[in-house]
């Protein structure tokens, strides 16, 4: 495989308003790749000032302005979780991540990876979200398992393909750029068969060394991992990763990066690629795009964003919400992001806690299975009714008991077992000396309270009681956060 030269560079509002006059000179490139990743919101985040898909659209519109071969890729997770998702149309059906695909079909995504939270959703549920797309998913370690054995998944009555291959012309011929994609074995569903990471990098690499002027990594893997790939196989001149919420550029080997956007698309990288046939040093330098509102939205693509926001808002406001009422200005973020709630304990779980405890007289403790929460981002600067809805998309009552103190140590003793899954719990007032001979009002949800969280199911063998003062129709630990916050903001 030949190495070659990337060159990353910043093109600033030449891209976004055509200010050519205000820029340095336009670097050169052959191909201009730009790399998002986990995106869950397609109108974006933070009232709207941040993210949004048509501003991604609109970035990579003013780059075909300038660039021959601009290619847009996602690192992976976008059917699952989001608000809109947990809604149903006017069959019953829920929509399972339908408006993400329809709005990634209006725009020209040229190769997308798995990601875990792709896995969510049951099988004949994603066959239908991958028979929809008209973009290319790849992944070489994923498979479909059933009966009969194990094969690649299908999408459009073919079979997904551990990497896509893209002829670029340069100025000494037409060169092959290959995307390879791998996902971390982090969701295990009886449909799914995850080869070891390695071992598919490794077989894919064989074929591809040889045919390849260059191979990228699009990667859903942690961090680690992804730096650990790119230790391994250096011939992977650079991986473009997800799962990671958060922005950063590693280095790894020779001049090799790792980089990673903020998810919902706060962020984007803009990868600039030239093959230099006369040198073998490989040289980069990457850039981060805020995603914001200096960028121009594709009209096409927002017109179906705002379908489905309408849809969003006529579905939420028959239940009694309104979803850009703002309850409360904040001055910190909200920690909702999976890897953190699903581990330890955040301010955004205590906080749901403190609205449960405010239903009763007495609450020695309050507990709540992290896996009720799926906005899996920070909130920021507000905290909205759709902010609500979008964390705690299932809803569901609250209800009380008294257990033993030794019941008690059970649930803590189980939330620490479950610790990087759905069961592990956010709490609030766990006593610090528990006497298990001593008796404990516990506050939770109706999902645990009903034996279904995994190493919880002793739950249901307990007295639970609502809240007394609380009508059937308001006991909704959503409707129950927002009366909360906004009494406590007044």
């Amino acid at each position: 495989m030949k190495r070659f030269n990337i060159f990353f560079y910043l093109v600033l509002f030449a891209l976004i308003s055509g200010c050519e006059s205000t820029v340095p000179k336009v670097p050169t490139a052959d191909v201009v790749i730009v790399q998002v990743n986990d995106i869950y919101e397609i109108a974006g985040v933070n009232r709207g000032k941040e993210g949004n898909l048509s501003r991604v659209q609109g970035l990579v519109d003013s780059l075909k302005k300038i660039y021959p071969q601009v290619l847009l890729v996602h690192a992976g997770d976008f059917l699952n979780p989001s608000l809109i998702g947990n809604l149903k149309d006017e069959d019953g059906e829920k929509i399972q991540g339908k408006q993400m695909v329809e709005v990634m079909n209006a725009m020209s995504f040229d190769a997308v990876a798995f990601g875990n939270h792709e896995i969510d959703l049951n099988y004949p549920t994603l066959q239908k979200r991958l028979n929809e797309m008209e973009f290319d998913m790849i992944s070489a370690n994923l498979l479909f398992k059933d009966s009969i054995g194990m094969r690649p998944f299908r999408q459009r009555e073919r079979s997904i393909s551990g990497y896509k291959n893209f002829s670029v012309k340069t100025e000494s011929g037409i060169k092959t750029l290959s995307l390879l994609s791998v996902i971390l074995p982090y969701n295990l569903k009886n449909y799914v068969h995850y080869e070891k990471v390695s071992a598919a990098i490794q077989t894919n690499m064989v074929g591809l060394e040889e045919k390849a002027d260059g191979v990228f990594l699009l990667s859903h893997l942690n961090r680690e991992e992804d730096n650990i790939m790119g230790e391994k196989f250096q011939n992977i001149n650079l991986i473009m990763g997800g799962h990671d919420h958060y922005n950063f550029c590693d280095t790894v080997g020779s001049e090799r990066y790792v980089t990673k956007a903020d998810a919902n698309a706060r962020t984007a990288w803009i990868h600039y690629v030239s093959w230099n046939d006369a040198s073998k040093e490989f040289l980069s330098k990457p850039v981060l795009i805020p995603i914001n509102s200096a960028i121009k939205k594709n009209v096409e693509v927002e017109q179906v964003i705002e379908r489905w926001n309408q849809f969003a808002s006529q579905k939420t406001s028959v239940q009694g919400y309104e979803m850009t009422n703002v309850l409360v200005n904040i001055d910190r973020p909200l920690d909702a992001r999976e890897e953190s709630i699903r581990s330890q304990q955040t301010d955004f779980g205590k906080l749901i806690c403190e609205a449960m405890a405010s239903k009763y007289d007495t609450a020695d403790a309050v507990v709540l299975n992290s896996g009720s929460i799926r906005y899996d981002d920070l909130i920021l600067n507000a905290l909205t009714e759709g902010d609500v809805l979008k964390a705690l998309p299932f809803g569901g009552g609250i209800k009380g008991a008294y257990l033993s103190g030794a019941d008690l140590l059970r649930v803590y003793a189980a939330s620490e077992q479950n610790s990087g899954s759905g069961g592990y719990l956010q709490v609030l007032q766990f006593p610090k000396d528990i006497s298990e001979y001593g008796m404990y009002f516990v506050v939770t949800t109706d999902y645990v309270s009903s034996g279904r969280e995994k190493n919880l199911e002793f739950m249901k063998g307990f007295e639970w009681e609502q809240p007394e003062d609380l009508a059937e129709n308001e006991n909704d630990i959503r409707k129950i956060l927002i009366q909360y916050v906004g009494h406590s903001a007044s």
